[in-house]
């Protein structure tokens, strides 16, 4: 599969950036990096939640940076509590930016 798109494997693999994994894999799959991301973002959804709903961040989460998340729209829902702490790494799993420790138990 990779091959049609002509996606170097060993690059991706190898990659050390986001930069360098979108330049090798993103881009060849989806086009223009921006475009998926912004596709993808839960931003567009934020103002229609209706349900009781706890967003949890951390600051030092290597897999999604705390300035891309939207703290205002957030808190303009009444629907959403917003909790924001310095250490935890990505979804309450890995800690830190090497992942080395996981702290969810």
């Amino acid at each position: 599969m990779f091959e049609m798109y002509g996606i170097d494997q060993e690059i991706v693999r190898k990659a050390k950036t986001w930069k360098e994994y979108d330049n090798e894999f993103t881009t060849k799959m989806f086009g223009d990096p921006e475009t998926y991301y912004n596709k993808v973002s839960c931003e567009p959804k934020i103002l229609g939640i209706t349900v009781p709903t706890l967003v949890v961040h951390s600051v030092d989460d290597p897999i999604v940076k705390f300035d891309v998340l939207p703290i205002e729209k957030c808190t303009a829902n009444k629907h959403i509590i917003v909790g924001v702490v310095k250490k935890g790494g990505h979804v309450c799993y890995f800690q830190g930016w090497k992942g080395h420790k996981r702290w969810y138990p």
